[in-house]
């Protein structure tokens, strides 16, 4: 009898440890990445396997795979022909066209911030960047969200997933995982909701995020 009230109270216990809260970035997996990658190297793995996997048998140029230079950087002109070098556009660090700077060929591409935009005192942090607006090419003061505009395959949900790069910038890339809904984030039991409320209680374990409260852990 001790022996089965023993294995109830173990198995209590991990029903409370085990419940988690959601966050961003799934940050675990982010450091299986390989962190000898620059961003454009990530992007193009990315990009590439999301090109396969909507278009297995034929060739996509409806998505952008970016190219990199020997060194792993973006090549500053980027061209939906690349062989022909037509259709062609410049990028900025972050391998996001600069609007205003596509032509029908490479050659006639002409790659510059845009010198109109007005001064910003945006103090906003954004791992990606900030968008631009698309009529002037400015930067505004808003974070660029790399999922913006993205198509994923089999109904997958398109998430930023944070990586490491050998060199910075290194924003998170556009990545497209399958739906996860709350009842599959615990190995055991449910998630943690805030009081009198549905909504999942979000933790961190970066200091200065909220921390789970006792026989809790946070699973990010």
């Amino acid at each position: 009898m001790a022996q089965v009230n023993e294995r109830k109270l173990l198995l209590q216990l991990v029903l409370l440890t085990a419940c988690i809260c959601a966050c961003a970035f799934n940050e675990a997996e982010s450091k299986r990445l390989n962190a000898n990658l620059t961003a454009c190297q990530h992007l193009r793995r990315v990009e590439t396997r999301r090109a396969k996997a909507l278009f297995p048998n034929e060739k996509a140029l409806t998505i952008r795979i970016p190219r990199c230079s020997k060194n792993g950087d973006f090549e500053q002109i980027q061209c939906r022909n690349e062989r022909a070098g037509l259709d062609c556009w410049c990028i900025d660090e972050y391998g996001v066209e600069i609007p205003g700077t596509r032509n029908e060929s490479k050659s006639g591409v002409r790659c510059a911030e845009p010198s109109h935009c007005p001064a910003s005192a945006c103090r906003m942090f954004c791992p990606a960047g900030f968008a631009r607006d698309p009529d002037t090419g400015c930067s505004v003061c808003r974070c660029r969200d790399p999922c913006e505009n993205v198509v994923c395959p089999n109904g997958q949900s398109c998430q930023p997933q944070e990586v490491k790069c050998k060199v910075e910038p290194c924003p998170p890339v556009p990545t497209c995982k399958k739906a996860r809904s709350m009842s599959t984030y615990c190995p055991a039991g449910m998630p943690l909701a805030i009081e009198e409320s549905i909504r999942p209680f979000l933790c961190g374990n970066d200091l200065g995020k909220p921390q789970c409260p006792p026989l809790y852990q946070c699973m990010v």
